[in-house]
């Protein structure tokens, strides 16, 4: 039951929902096994999968069924409300099963919505895709939505990707030295990711309220969360897009080494319970002065660095910048009215700043 296998380890990649029914439909050859979950529906075609007595769809639990084939070479069977699952002459084990058969849209991959844009990605672009989003990763600081956003665009010279909340912005660009066809579209972070995970060509197809991915291996449908699709603005990435260039001519106002910066967030860390505010100030020289204060305690410390301008930054997107910067590379914080900038190579964070 390797297609089985798969199914579930592709339905893991893409699902947030812990339950998962297998249907189980008849071909003129083989099966087509569906697994069904609340937030989506993936469907792998399995030519070779033969179960005698299996003329109409039913219903499993997919684990379970999984777990009776598991390191074994079977044949199956259905008769009433069982699954007959054999190997060899010692092993026999049967799995319940229904005729009670969730709803499956008709078409996996057409979409009912009005608003719909379709991509044809190859292998080449998903890896590049994927490349770019591992740059870009932010952690989901803003309550109000399920998961942060990214932007996908593409030109015929440059691939973009933008993950953002209301509070913070990460974004990376990269030559489009795959092809990645000309496009523009918006997609949770994580139905992004997950989707990464499966083998291309691709075509993606996303409408108002869900996306389809469609490949040679399998038909992938995931619903988008309703506060996620309320929060998808194109124009807003393109705002953003402007306000990133136009502060990357400003001069940094904070500048120290990652190893400075970090040690002092390693030993601040503890007193963060839920969140808190990291206030830098000039001192004395050629130091910075940096302070975090909870109600667990206190933690100071002056190290080597300059500040134009005192500020207070959240200790996660301290973190978020000091993650984000390589070893060998200066921190260059820039500060304007509203934003934490800092930049590294082709690499852009981008935070809200606190009152100072």
């Amino acid at each position: 039951m390797t297609q089985l296998a798969a199914l579930l380890s592709l339905m893991d990649s893409v699902s947030t929902s812990a339950v998962a029914t297998l249907v189980i439909k008849p071909l003129n050859k083989g099966a087509a096994l569906v697994a069904v979950r609340p937030d989506c529906t993936v469907q792998i075609t399995a030519p070779g999968l033969l179960m005698e007595g299996l003329t109409n769809p039913i219903a499993v639990d997919a684990k379970t069924l999984l777990g009776a084939c598991k390191n074994r070479d079977v044949s199956m069977s259905v008769s009433g409300t069982e699954i007959s699952v054999r190997s060899g002459k010692s092993y026999n084990a049967t799995v319940a099963c229904s005729d009670d058969v969730p709803t499956i849209p008709d078409g996996l991959s057409k979409l009912d919505d009005d608003t719909q844009e379709t991509i044809e990605l190859t292998q080449d672009n998903l890896l590049a895709i994927k490349g770019l989003l591992a740059k870009v990763k932010i952690e989901r600081t803003f309550t109000g939505i399920v998961d942060t956003l990214v932007s996908v665009r593409a030109t015929a010279k440059v691939l973009t990707l933008m993950n953002y909340e209301p509070s913070q912005v990460s974004s990376a660009y990269a030559k489009n030295a795959s092809n990645v066809p000309d496009c523009f579209f918006v997609l949770p972070a994580g139905v992004l990711a997950k989707a990464l995970n499966i083998v291309g060509p691709m075509r993606v197809t996303i409408g108002d309220s869900c996306v389809v991915f469609h490949s040679k291996q399998c038909i992938v449908r995931v619903n988008l969360p309703i506060d996620t699709i309320n929060a998808i603005d194109k124009n807003a990435v393109l705002n953003l897009v402007t306000s990133i260039k136009s502060i990357d001519t400003a001069k940094p106002n904070l500048t120290t080494t990652k190893n400075a910066l970090r040690g002092f967030l390693d030993n601040a860390e503890s007193l963060i319970a839920v969140s808190g505010d990291v206030v830098v100030a000039p001192a004395t020289g050629n130091f910075v002065a940096a302070s975090v204060t909870t109600t667990k305690g206190s933690v100071k410390e002056k190290f080597e660095g300059s500040v134009s301008k005192g500020f207070s930054l959240s200790y996660a997107f301290m973190r978020a910048i000091v993650n984000k910067t390589k070893d060998d590379a200066p921190i260059e914080l820039k500060i304007t009215d509203a934003f934490a900038v800092v930049k590294t190579g082709s690499t852009t964070y981008i935070a809200s700043l606190s009152e100072s």
